[in-house]
């Protein structure tokens, strides 16, 4: 058995290296294998400084880990998380600036555990493990060149302009920083009689300028389900002079979830009540409806009044199924019905196990 001593080589390349075994412990009655280790650079120094950097980051973790988590320890420290989709095993591995340590958690006999993931198996044996490794706190990691601090807006990551609302401060690898400015918040024109754009013949008195987040059409849905406002559509000119509201080409409703044409497995060691499926739909223009309806294969499965979303859960069952929203804008209306989404559920085959990997 060799015990090689990993080292985070910041000094020199900055990037995981594999240095020649500290020592060598032959076991009893077996063949004293020995195989010629060579250092070998896999990624870039500033490949491994960023992502070292997002990796060592407990603010950035919080969101999912919480405040104070078993990933956190009193010096610098990257860490990653992993469990296998069955909860036969689950992975910490993290490294300091001296030493590289992962930790695997799971049953001997291959037995699937009861919902243990990495963080909650795993991460505290690494946090142990770690704290005993460095009874001197490490030296942080070293910063090499060729990195570029950059001021950004900080939800589009382009560069601040005047309407950007928040920014902050990221590094990039020289070479791959933003060089264009915001173009996302825009102020717009608003005529206040209609709360459309305003055109060349709105008035002065009934113009103000609003700011807006503006996005591809592909973000629609989400920004109606974060409660963004959606900049009002452009007018189209009449003759005469008069104008008219640009007809929205968007579907009424929209089906955010499930993704269409997607497969699940039911596994049989995990309890029914875990293996479920968000089902979710919205109003595309954020208006409210008389009633929104999720159907499932036909079923209703969950109803809402006055609503301008709706979400539900599903549990798996085997087959092809189709989802969709339907509902009415206002009481006695015709339904509207949003596009479908086709899935398949197969029941659990451990030659296609896949690892899910914590946030």
């Amino acid at each position: 058995m060799e015990i090689g001593d990993w080292r985070f080589q910041s000094e020199a390349t900055g990037a995981p290296d594999l240095q020649s075994p500290i020592s060598n412990l032959p076991i009893s009655q077996s063949p004293n294998l020995q195989s010629p280790i060579s250092n070998l650079q896999i990624i870039s120094p500033q490949t491994a400084y960023l992502v070292t950097s997002i990796l060592s980051d407990d603010v950035a973790r919080s969101p999912s880990f919480g405040t104070n988590s078993v990933l956190s320890l009193p010096f610098p420290a990257a860490v990653k998380t992993g469990t296998t989709t069955d909860w036969r095993d689950n992975w910490t591995v993290g490294y300091s600036s001296e030493r590289l340590v992962g930790v695997w958690v799971g049953n001997a006999d291959n037995s699937p555990m009861a919902g243990v993931s990495g963080v909650d198996g795993a991460g505290p044996v690494w946090h142990d493990i770690m704290r005993l490794a460095h009874r001197v706190a490490p030296l942080s990691f070293a910063r090499p060149d060729g990195l570029a601090d950059v001021q950004i807006c900080a939800p589009s990551g382009m560069l601040p302009s005047p309407e950007c609302p928040r920014t902050r401060w990221e590094i990039f690898a020289a070479g791959t920083q933003p060089t264009q400015p915001d173009t996302q918040y825009q102020r717009i024109a608003i005529d206040l009689a209609t709360g459309m754009r305003a055109t060349e013949e709105t008035p002065d008195n009934r113009r103000a300028e609003k700011l807006f987040r503006v996005l591809p059409p592909e973000y629609h849905d989400w920004m109606v389900a974060q409660g963004i406002a959606i900049a009002p559509p452009a007018a189209e000119a009449r003759p005469g002079g008069s104008v008219a509201l640009a007809k929205s080409t968007a579907p009424p409703l929209r089906l955010t979830s499930p993704a269409g044409h997607t497969a699940y497995q039911v596994h049989p060691g995990m309890p029914q009540s875990t293996q479920r499926l968000p089902v979710a739909g919205l109003a595309a223009d954020g208006r409210l409806w008389a009633e929104l309806r999720l159907v499932v294969d036909g079923e209703v499965i969950t109803t809402a009044h006055h609503a301008t979303r709706l979400d539900g859960w599903w549990p798996l069952s085997l087959g092809e199924h189709r989802f969709w929203l339907e509902g009415e804008a206002v009481a006695g209306a015709p339904t509207t019905r949003s596009g479908e989404a086709l899935i398949q559920v197969d029941e659990f085959r451990s030659d296609q196990l896949t690892y899910g990997v914590e946030p």
